[in-house]
């Protein structure tokens, strides 16, 4: 190993570190990131930012999925979001690339105010996106799982992304039902992106998911781990009458773990601007 690689493990791995750490004693976050080192093979961050770097070139669009969406209050999450603003900003500052933000349509007000805050023009239809520099888009996805194929076919032909991300984006389990971190069923409040996502990885885009419990898209990639330690996980241990548990059926193929998803996302964005 040279110098300049073991800079790069060392860096990656206090990068993981910091989105990690546990100031609750809550543990879930640890054991998930074992989970998540040992299926990706080294820091979960830095793999990530170099499978985006060796990918995203210049122009190439990059789906960005987020928003979880909370009961009793049936309003977006603010995690995901933020990070999620914040990573399109590092999309075209580091590649000049044309990130999309994908998410329900509770979202889109804070998508909306916050592109003025990270200095990028906002553009809800892609041909305009592709015109003007400095840019991002918004697509809101439907959360009828009737029309949510054909909604992704249509966004995959408008635009191939040459990446998919997803940031705190809800999940559905093997049986198709999607829950909050307590076991509840919030089906009929999300958007059912983990379609999109699918679809795409079937294409062989590049797909990275970002989580913090295991009812996220993509973190089926570690359900034997989510099952074993994590409430509600497991089959029948949910507080819905699915019985399937909270666990996301979705395997990314690339995950990142931290103890809250927007901090998941701040270490790819730093482990970019390293690399």
């Amino acid at each position: 190993m040279t110098q300049q690689e073991l800079t790069i493990l060392n860096l990656g791995q206090s990068l993981d570190d910091l989105a990690n750490l546990d100031p609750r004693g809550y543990g879930v976050c640890k054991i998930l990131y074992s989970a998540a080192k040992e299926y990706t093979g080294g820091p979960l961050c830095i793999n990530a930012a170099q499978k985006l770097i060796d990918t995203v070139k210049e122009g190439d669009i990059v789906y960005v999925m987020t928003g979880f969406v909370l009961r009793p209050y049936k309003k977006a999450e603010m995690d995901g979001i933020v990070s999620s603003m914040l990573l399109c900003r590092a999309l075209v500052k580091a590649f000049g690339a044309k990130p999309i933000i994908i998410c329900p349509e509770d979202n889109l007000e804070a998508v909306r105010n916050m592109a003025a805050c990270v200095g990028l023009h906002l553009f809800e239809d892609i041909e305009s996106l592709k015109e003007i520099p400095v840019s991002m888009g918004v697509i809101c996805y439907t959360k009828d799982v009737n029309k949510a194929a054909a909604q992704a076919d249509e966004i995959l032909k408008a635009a191939t992304p040459s990446a998919v991300i997803s940031i705190e984006c809800p999940g559905a389990n093997a049986k198709g039902e999607y829950h909050n971190a307590v076991g509840l069923c919030v089906t009929p409040l999300e958007a059912k992106q983990d379609i999109l996502f699918t679809k795409a990885q079937e294409m062989g885009i590049l797909n990275i998911a970002i989580g913090d419990l295991g009812n996220e898209i993509g973190m089926g990639a570690i359900a034997n781990t989510l099952e074993k330690y994590i409430p509600y996980a497991k089959e029948g241990a949910c507080n819905c009458p699915c019985g399937g548990g909270i666990a996301a059926a979705t395997k990314a193929d690339n995950l990142i773990t931290a103890t809250v998803s927007d901090w998941g996302c701040y270490a790819m964005i730093a482990a970019i601007a390293y690399l």
